[in-house]
């Protein structure tokens, strides 16, 4: 999440800006959001990143 929030992954520019609007869970003046969900086996949880 911290390459993908810091641009450093070998894709394209306007695919990774379009990823990481989707990631947004909430914005607001002052901060946003995102989280990114996942699941395996019978773990699951969220990641989060404050901005």
């Amino acid at each position: 999440m911290a390459n993908l929030y810091g641009e450093n992954i070998p894709i394209d520019k306007d695919v990774m800006k379009t990823v990481t609007r989707m990631m947004i869970k909430t914005e607001e003046d002052s901060y946003t959001l995102y989280g990114k969900q996942g699941r395996r086996q019978t773990l699951a949880g969220m990641l989060v990143l404050l901005k």
